[in-house]
């Protein structure tokens, strides 16, 4: 529906391998890819610039939120400040640049918060601790907060004292690697609605079958 304002937040992951050598960079486990590079990174910059472009269309704000990833820890951070400098002379299109690994968003009443979800600091228990710490100035003027993560790609929700944590699927297809894992997660996109006093009130999923 018509807005001010959207949020485009990539979880992590963006790019599936981030050198040359079709690996993750901390444990080194075999990707499926065609080893070549620039082609995966160009389409990713086309389908990402494409979806600002249509929100373009459609919104009068954009907002621009590039999580870095366990797979992407280096092309997201060249893909933050690229994104940035093709809409440098657009004042409706802002991207978040900072390197950190949480990035936060304020909307009226409602506090989002966005992290890959690796590593210890990204379990659920201890995610509320970490906003209410990170963003001691806005938490008491804001009240509906949300987590947002993705890495295990699964859906689940908790309902914490102060906030909602969410871990969110992907839309791409799992590789070999998860297949014999037994990874078998719905995949999806969601364009989640909120209201500036009243927090979330809609969502849309759309999955590869609609795309298709």
């Amino acid at each position: 529906p018509s807005a001010d304002t959207c949020l485009i937040a990539i979880m992590g992951d963006y790019f599936h391998y981030d050198s040359m050598a079709s690996v993750t960079p901390q444990h080194r486990n075999q990707l499926d890819s065609d080893v070549r590079y620039k082609q995966m990174t160009e389409a990713g910059i086309n389908a990402l610039t494409h979806c600002i472009d249509l929100a373009l269309g459609k919104f009068k704000t954009i907002r621009v939120i590039l999580e870095k990833g366990n797979h992407d820890p280096i092309g997201i951070l060249w893909l933050q400040s690229l994104i940035s400098r093709l809409y440098k002379d657009n004042p409706r299109v802002t991207t978040d640049e900072s390197p950190a690994h949480f990035h936060y968003y304020q909307f009226g009443a409602t506090l989002i918060g966005t992290h890959h979800g690796d590593g210890k600091a990204a379990k659920f228990a201890e995610l509320p601790d970490i906003m209410a710490h990170d963003c001691a100035d806005i938490w008491s003027s804001t009240r509906h907060r949300y987590w947002w993560t993705g890495h295990v790609h699964n859906k689940k929700i908790e309902d914490k004292r102060t906030c909602q944590i969410e871990s969110l699927r992907v839309l791409a297809p799992g590789d070999s690697y998860s297949s014999s894992q037994g990874y078998r997660a719905r995949r999806d996109l969601q364009a989640i609605v909120f209201h500036r006093e009243f927090g979330e009130r809609w969502r849309y999923n759309v999955t590869p079958e609609m795309l298709a």
